[in-house]
């Protein structure tokens, strides 16, 4: 499963999902009060007792602010049974730094990096 946020990431990651044939969940900031009352838009949590495999989908991870929002909505939503298995990063090719050496928690899985055009 792919999991964005954002209004970019919802139209890169559907797009993506598209593609990919796999299914997207969409993480909101707290603060977002959808008419579902959701934190997070996607599948349900059970997929046959296997766990649940997903790749985040972003622009760039800088602060970590948002790594951590996602994870810890994901980890709210579908508890132990989900594991982060990579990150898909999408970014203009002129921005060069990532801040991904100094996240908290570690990033453990892979990262990937997708270069978008930047239109002007």
């Amino acid at each position: 499963m792919l999991v964005a946020t954002g209004i970019s990431g919802i139209v890169f990651g559907t797009s993506l999902s598209d593609m990919m044939n796999l299914p997207l969940a969409v993480v909101r900031k707290e603060s977002d009060r959808s008419c579902s009352g959701k934190r997070v838009e996607g599948p349900d949590k059970t997929y046959g007792g296997d766990p649940l495999y997903w790749v985040f989908v972003d622009d760039l991870i800088s602060s970590g602010t948002t790594y951590r929002r996602v994870l810890n909505a994901m980890m709210d939503q579908y508890g132990t049974g989900q594991i982060l298995a990579g990150v898909m990063l999408y970014k203009p090719r002129d921005e060069s730094s990532y801040g991904i050496r100094s996240l908290e928690p570690k990033l453990t899985a892979p990262v990937f990096t997708l270069f978008a055009r930047q239109w002007n």
